[in-house]
């Protein structure tokens, strides 16, 4: 195991996201999958589409050798995806996990063709724009992708990153962003509002130890806000619904998302509930009793009368052609 690395509960982490209070979330493979499952449940409930702008406004086949931006954790999956469409691209892949510093720095990926880079950066830090060779420069990129930091970006911070993101996009670049929020509806026979129900338990435990951690598990519905405050136009969001199980218009998509939540949830929890925040004391629960609260949880999602669902927030927009103004990070 890499000195980058720690082990908690079976799970693998980011020595540094751990230590720093940010993307608590396990990086091993077998998140690497759930992530990898979770872009293709987007995709394929969003008609198969990667790019979520208007072809109206705007498409990466006009572009020549377009250069676009993928931020988020995991493998760069949506990057990947990306070029196996629009061959055409030069993709480069930020990982949320991996930087300590301000700056962004080029990594080498073996096995990975040549359009598709990896670079460090640390999210929650401002970025610090320079022009050394290896980082990134202002008014970089056609095309950039964010998406599933909800769990790693504290709530403080959103505007600002938005804000960097737009310092990175070329003129009539287009931003867009991908956040799922992990508050569980029904439109069957389960009450939609008990708090004593295994899912709303989970639910209510989450929100709370995320608000300790400063992270907001809502950004996604404010993303749009985000987007207006920094100066994008022609913004577009979409909310889709995310139907786990049978019920789904698709059987095969829903068993898809039955099963990404159920490691979703584990996931998403296993740290923020069960190790100590050094501010707070003591950590939330013990691992027997978070085991006693996901357990149920995931049981509940099996129930076909519940028909449930959550959402995925979709918002899209443009650095105008003329900015007037300079953000301030």
């Amino acid at each position: 195991m890499g000195t980058g690395k720690i082990s908690f509960h079976g799970r693998l982490f980011s020595k540094y996201s751990i230590e720093s209070n940010g993307y608590c979330v396990p990086i091993d493979a077998v998140d690497a999958q759930r992530l990898r499952d979770l872009n293709d449940i987007i995709r394929e409930t969003l008609n198969d589409r990667l790019v979520l702008s208007n072809p109206r406004w705007h498409n990466l086949t006009r572009i020549e050798h377009p250069k676009v931006l993928d931020c988020g954790p995991g493998e760069g999956d949506w990057g990947k995806s990306l070029l196996e469409t629009y061959g055409h691209c030069k993709v480069t892949n930020v990982d949320i996990n991996e930087d300590q510093g301000h700056n962004v720095i080029q990594r080498q990926c073996s096995g990975i063709v040549k359009q598709f880079e990896h670079h460090q950066w640390n999210m929650n830090m401002p970025l610090q724009l320079t022009h050394s060779r290896n980082s990134f420069q202002p008014e970089t990129f056609d095309f950039i992708n964010s998406r599933h930091l909800a769990a790693g970006i504290d709530a403080q911070r959103w505007p600002s990153f938005i804000g960097d993101l737009f310092s990175l996009l070329k003129p009539n670049g287009w931003l867009q962003a991908v956040e799922a929020e992990y508050r569980f509806l029904s439109q069957g026979q389960r009450p939609k509002t008990s708090d004593d129900e295994p899912l709303q338990l989970w639910q209510s435990w989450y929100d709370l130890v995320m608000q300790q951690r400063s992270k907001d598990n809502r950004v996604g519905s404010k993303l749009r806000h985000y987007m207006e405050q920094t100066g994008l136009e022609h913004i577009e969001t979409r909310t889709v619904p995310l139907r786990i199980g049978n019920w789904n218009s698709s059987p095969s998509v829903g068993a898809k998302i039955q099963q990404n939540v159920r490691s979703a949830i584990e996931a998403l929890s296993l740290y923020p509930m069960t190790a100590e925040l050094p501010e707070l004391g003591q950590p939330p629960m013990g691992f027997e009793q978070w085991e006693d609260l996901i357990r149920p949880a995931q049981n509940e999602l099996e129930r076909e009368d519940s028909r449930l669902y959550f959402f995925a927030h979709c918002a899209v927009g443009r650095r105008p052609e003329k900015t007037w103004h300079t953000h301030q990070f």
